[in-house]
């Protein structure tokens, strides 16, 4: 424990406990994007929906994303990062509380649209104090608050599958994560952000200068890597159920698998990678997460499509972390963070319309070649990363991470 802290925590008291608050909030945060795809199967069979508007229930979820995470980084230098986590918080909160309450697929949507943008701000906010705190060329800090986002969004399925099996139903889970949301609030009034407010101020006056061409590469590369992420996650339970021909409660399992990869891979960054420039790395775990969906397609074993979902997990798992870590260090801004971060909400937006108009007309199997396409396309753009690295590898100016007065 005592390793785990001195390589992890800030040297100062208020930023460790800043820092703890934020790894609790992004286990929840991994919780509450899992529960939905796992619960799929059974909202579109107790309340009748089509594919169609299923997808169109997820993508709600990535318009609310994509609008919070760009304004976020827009305005959390002016607003500050309490009052816009705090928001956030409260109103993703309520949201949840209400979802899957009433089977109109049309409520939902709006629930759904209002919990992106309450986790869109916490996105942000989370991401900007992460670069802060990282000691220059270092991404271990980050990899480990997204490692904690998938701890959270393997343990989600299993809520689901359990409470699916009592009478109360699998729905109740919506409820429960809005409670833990509401209690990491209240714990974040109690925790200063000193470091990120004294930042921000610093920020208003600094443009957000730097090579173009980065930004949009390193977005680029958010887009397919959060499309495979969360697609696959929103998706792999519907296709083991209806596909694969498995039980409901345990197709919702399944979901935890890509997340287990995930999870492996961004702690083998934390913890055991030493190099700064790992863009060899990210192409040779791009080509995993490949060889992850190909075998998918053609696995007609539950056990051994499991494992390929694990593996997609693995080869996208360091592509994240990276990416923001990069972005803050060459922008050191929280607005380059929020250009790359509604990336992501893009990506999230386009992917279950795709798969799901695909899915709709030619069957769950087809739509999952949309995620094959997306593979591809992520292998070129890291293949790019590495050829045009002259452009990116020398590093600014080294800075020493921002203190916190004690």
């Amino acid at each position: 424990m005592a390793i785990l802290y001195s390589t992890f925590m800030p040297d100062q008291h208020s930023s460790g406990r800043l820092y703890i608050m934020l790894l609790v909030n992004f286990f929840f945060f991994g919780v509450s994007m899992t529960i939905l795809g796992s619960s799929i199967p059974k909202l579109i069979r107790e309340f009748d929906w089509s594919y169609g508007m299923t997808g169109a229930v997820l993508a709600a979820y990535s318009i609310g994303y994509f609008l919070s995470t760009l304004i976020s980084g827009l305005v959390i230098h002016r607003l500050g990062p309490k009052a816009l986590m705090l928001g956030g918080l409260v109103f993703q909160s309520a949201c949840l509380i209400l979802f899957a309450r009433f089977p109109s697929p049309w409520f939902n949507l709006v629930l759904n649209l209002g919990v992106g943008l309450g986790q869109g701000a916490g996105e942000v906010v989370t991401n900007y104090a992460v670069v802060l705190l990282e000691k220059p060329g270092s991404s271990k800090k980050m990899n480990f608050m997204h490692a904690a986002f998938c701890a959270g969004a393997f343990f989600g399925p299993f809520m689901v599958s359990s409470l699916m099996k009592r009478q109360s139903g699998g729905f109740l889970v919506f409820t429960i994560t809005a409670c833990f949301f509401m209690a990491v609030a209240v714990l974040f009034g109690f925790v200063r952000f000193t470091l990120m407010e004294r930042e921000s101020e610093d920020s208003l006056s600094r443009p957000m200068s730097g090579k173009p061409f980065l930004l949009v590469l390193l977005s680029i590369l958010i887009f397919f890597s959060v499309g495979m992420e969360m697609g696959v996650s929103g998706w792999s339970s519907e296709y083991f159920f209806s596909f694969l021909g498995e039980p409901a409660e345990k197709a919702a399992r399944v979901v935890s698998f890509q997340w287990i990869g995930l999870l492996t891979g961004r702690l083998i960054f934390s913890f055991f990678y030493k190099g700064t420039k790992p863009r060899r790395m990210l192409l040779a775990l791009s080509i995993v997460s490949l060889a992850g969906i190909g075998s998918l397609l053609l696995m007609r074993n539950g056990a051994a499509a499991r494992i390929s979902v694990f593996l997609c997990g693995l080869g996208i798992s360091a592509v994240y972390p990276f990416v923001m870590s990069l972005a803050g260090r060459v922008y050191k801004t929280g607005r380059a963070l929020g250009v790359v971060s509604s990336a992501a909400g893009v990506a999230q937006f386009v992917s279950p319309f795709i798969v799901a108009g695909i899915a709709g007309g030619y069957g769950i199997y087809a739509g999952f070649f949309a995620f094959l396409g997306m593979n591809v396309l992520l292998v070129g753009t890291t293949l790019i990363l590495n050829v045009t690295r002259k452009r990116w590898d020398k590093a600014p100016p080294e800075r020493a991470p921002a203190q916190d007065p004690a």
